[in-house]
């Protein structure tokens, strides 16, 4: 379904909003660029460099630090990873506006989502830190594009390429892969799927039997970090017993049958961490303004807004691929841990549910508005 001459420039208008509000917030804001993790991310694409690598945390961002940091003096590479940055968000609203018309087919509902996309405080928060979300948000949103516009083989490489950069997302791939299977049959789509994937997987493993990369190892300490915490105030500088750093999944379940009352509690305050209207830090080593926090707090209308979306959409196997990320990411982070900057990777799928609960009338009134002014 190719976009129309009005489209195009709806489509334009709503990645220019979006760039313009990406660059006041890196900029012209006093917000910070660099967060604890990145000084770790940074280490790593050290190591990689240097021959040496660190398995801290998965390898996909560390790696295009890398990447940068042979292609850019030294003095601007952190000045070229926020526009890089800003270059992924900014193309996540216009992607977000193609998935939102190929799903909905609805140009005025694609307008809205991409001024959500745009504008949506979680989105331009998390594209001025030099951390791993913007790019998995990136790499999810342009892989389910592909998905959709039917380039599977390049789906299945930028899905595969998402959880290498973020170990959590890295189950959209198979469940994506199973709901092919289901609603389209095994054939050539799955088949394309799974090769671009298997393409990443190889490339991984050849680099790691070469020394250059090593496997992150951090599922260990989440599990633990889940076991022993409440996603409230994590201490991330607790010390676990040599038993439990042993078999980390052993303790987890063994926590989990001897208290299953707290361990329930626990899960659903991690639920709550992620979704809920009142979040807390989730750091004991800080704490969230009460702006911040009314702000962040949009997520939780916004995911029960778009329940309502995914339901208008749901008689088509688009729209459940597009809900796949959410569903991976709340049943993921609800089992470990939750922390305020997990959901933007899946944010723009709420928001193009969200839109798609809009009223029919205001769909028939935003449409008139945007014909007089030739954006569709």
């Amino acid at each position: 379904m190719p976009l129309q001459s009005g489209q195009h420039r709806a489509l334009l208008f709503c990645m220019l909003v979006g760039l313009c509000a990406r660059l006041a917030v890196a900029f012209l804001s006093p917000l910070p660029w660099h967060s604890t993790d990145t000084f770790a991310y940074m280490a790593m694409a050290d190591g990689i460099l240097s021959g040496h690598p660190l398995s801290t945390f998965p390898n996909g961002y560390p790696l295009l630090i890398a990447i940068a940091k042979l292609l850019v003096p030294p003095q601007h590479v952190t000045v070229a990873l926020i526009w890089l940055n800003i270059a992924f968000s900014t193309s996540i609203v216009g992607f977000a506006y193609d998935l939102s018309r190929l799903v909905t087919r609805d140009s005025s509902y694609a307008f809205l989502v991409g001024l959500f996309v745009a504008l949506y405080p979680g989105q331009l928060n998390i594209s001025r830190l030099l951390l791993s979300e913007t790019t998995a948000s990136f790499f999810l949103v342009l892989g389910m594009w592909l998905l959709l516009r039917g380039w599977f083989v390049s789906a299945g490489l930028a899905l595969a390429f998402t959880g290498l950069v973020r170990t959590t997302l890295a189950p959209v791939l198979p469940v994506v892969a199973l709901l092919l299977a289901i609603a389209l049959r095994p054939g050539r789509e799955l088949v394309s799927l799974l090769g671009g994937a298997l393409a990443v997987w190889v490339g991984v493993q050849v680099a790691e039997l070469r020394g250059l990369l090593q496997t992150s190892d951090n599922l260990g300490p989440n599990l633990l970090i889940a076991t022993y915490s409440q996603s409230d105030r994590i201490d991330y500088r607790m010390a676990f017993t040599p038993g439990d750093l042993a078999h980390p999944a052993r303790a987890y379940v063994r926590f989990a049958l001897s208290n299953p009352l707290v361990f329930l509690g626990r899960r659903l305050g991690s639920l709550w961490q992620l979704w809920g209207a009142w979040p807390a830090s989730g750091d004991i080593r800080d704490d969230l303004s009460t702006v911040s926090r009314l702000v962040m707090g949009l997520r939780m209308p916004a995911i029960m807004v778009a329940g309502v979306g995914f339901y208008a959409t749901a008689a088509s196997w688009q729209g459940w691929a597009l809900a796949v990320p959410i569903f991976v990411l709340t049943a993921v982070h609800t089992a470990l841990f939750s922390y305020w900057r997990f959901t933007p990777p899946v944010e723009p799928f709420v928001l193009i549910f969200a839109a798609a609960a809009a009223p029919a009338s205001w769909r028939d009134a935003l449409a008139r508005a945007l014909h007089a002014v030739k954006l569709v």
